[in-house]
């Protein structure tokens, strides 16, 4: 589709190296038509129905997503075009459409290059296979639920009639949250200890939970990851899913508000709990 906004294009290859565009870019090379950014193809299973001339749908999955840019490139800008959307090496696409900024993991196809007559700049088009074909919110969530405040401070008085707080929780045990995606996604939740924890607990929405059956130590760290594709969950960096309580499950963050909350059998008091999760839309 032709664009009439501003669009940055910012390519980053899994081995660092970087290419910016956008569609008004008048150097070397600048992006005149680009398909792919919105929407998703879906693939649907259907059994006919018996009883009718309609067809049921029993599942359905979102396509791997295509992305086609064409370009006007300089002839002397060519050869860093096709080094750098080498197919041996993804990376990932950045863009921002009129302030929204959103990116993806891509794969690049062979480029494809032509040059109309001598005088014309090169036409160059670039196509990308995206395997996760949802596109990420470039910010990720990431707070720690269960910071503490200190309020303590030298000189120190304190009078021997009265108490004194030392720190205040600065969230709650209850944490409100939010996905302003378009689809559920996995979060990862990190627990540091700063002394003894016993069977820590992380629950979403009063509903569907987290729990471990072990004991932390001053300085373990426990990783729970429900990505859909790389569930896990480590007690410094070693796999414990075996020490998990029945019941628990690798919950996906709903679209909208939540409530999550955190516990533990005893020592709540003493970790850290950091949450993270990306947002991630159907298109830019």
């Amino acid at each position: 589709m032709p664009l009439d906004k501003i669009v940055s294009f910012e390519f980053v290859r899994e081995d660092g190296e970087t290419l910016a565009t956008s569609t008004t870019n008048a150097g070397n090379c600048r992006v005149y038509a680009v398909e792919g950014l919105t929407g998703l193809d879906y693939e649907f299973n259907t059994r006919p129905s018996y009883q009718s001339p309609n067809y049921t749908v029993h599942s359905s999955r979102p396509l791997t997503r295509e992305i086609t840019l064409d370009f006007l490139s300089s002839l002397p800008f060519r050869q860093r075009i096709n080094g750098f959307f080498n197919p041996t090496m993804g990376g990932k696409l950045r863009v921002d459409w009129g302030g929204t900024r959103r990116w993806i993991e891509y794969l690049p196809y062979p480029v494809k290059i032509e040059q109309p007559t001598i005088h014309q700049m090169l036409k160059v088009r670039v196509r990308l296979n995206c395997p996760n074909p949802y596109w990420r919110d470039v910010d990720d969530y990431g707070k720690n639920i269960a910071l503490r405040v200190p309020l303590l401070a030298f000189p120190f008085v304190c009078l021997a009639d009265r108490g004194v707080i030392a720190d205040y929780r600065l969230y709650g045990v209850e944490v409100p949250i939010q996905n302003g995606g378009d689809i559920p996604v996995g979060a990862r939740v990190v627990f540091q200890a700063l002394g003894k924890v016993v069977n820590p607990r992380i629950t979403l929405n009063h509903n569907e939970y987290f729990a471990i059956e072990l004991i932390m130590i001053r300085g373990d760290e426990l990783i729970f990851d429900s990505d859909i594709d790389n569930t896990l969950v480590t007690l410094n960096g070693e796999n414990v899913e075996n020490q998990t309580e029945p019941g628990m499950t690798f919950f996906q963050v709903p679209r909208g508000d939540s409530v999550i909350s955190f516990d533990a059998e005893a020592g709540r008091d003493n970790m850290n709990v950091t949450l993270y999760f990306t947002p991630q839309y159907v298109g830019v």
